[in-house]
């Protein structure tokens, strides 16, 4: 079992920021037009795998926890993947189910107003217990829980944990050990 799940609720800490973005928002980051171009781009067209986010950020605490994210991205029987994976027996890539945690802490980033291009360094460990397959949820949810933001300089980096599951709450991943860079090209 991956130890983050044992970590108190993020109910427990004062968030400082709160703020929820919906599709047509979460749209201009593929340009780099919500934030700025300074906070990076996500993934354009069908490959950008979130179409709600909702962001928390906490005061910093003992326990380390920085911050919280939930997304969700719609499915339906003619989500682009499910046609060619696999034929016959459709099921969401486990890579597009981490992809779109990473577009997420990419997304928290730029929405803590940290500069700089994003870029996946690690993902220490991930598990999935079941799949993710169009007769069984209408959406893929996703949660980070961002443990430490640093930044010096051009170099500025995210450290974290994520759950994926389905909308009606059966869990069908989850990682540990995230690290996302984002390094400010001159």
């Amino acid at each position: 079992m991956i130890s983050f799940f044992n970590t108190p609720s993020s109910s427990n800490y004062v968030t400082e920021k709160e703020e929820t973005l919906e599709e047509s928002q979460i749209r201009h980051c593929e340009t780099g037009s919500l934030f700025g171009a300074e906070f990076g781009k996500l993934p354009n067209g069908r490959f950008l795998l979130i179409n709600r986010a909702h962001f928390q950020k906490y005061e910093e605490n003992a326990d380390g926890v920085y911050g919280y994210a939930k997304a969700e991205f719609d499915l339906s029987a003619d989500t682009w993947f499910f046609a060619n994976h696999f034929h016959g027996d459709p099921v969401m890539p486990g890579t597009l189910q981490i992809e779109a945690v990473l577009q997420l802490a990419g997304l928290y980033l730029a929405w803590a107003g940290i500069p700089g291009v994003g870029r996946a360094r690690e993902v220490g460990r991930t598990v999935f217990f079941d799949e993710v397959r169009p007769d069984n949820g209408s959406k893929f949810c996703f949660e980070l829980f961002v443990t430490k933001i640093q930044g010096k300089g051009k170099l500025s980096f995210l450290a974290g944990n994520a759950l994926g599951f389905l909308e009606n709450g059966a869990r069908v991943m989850a990682m540990e050990g995230i690290k996302l860079i984002k390094s400010i090209r001159s």
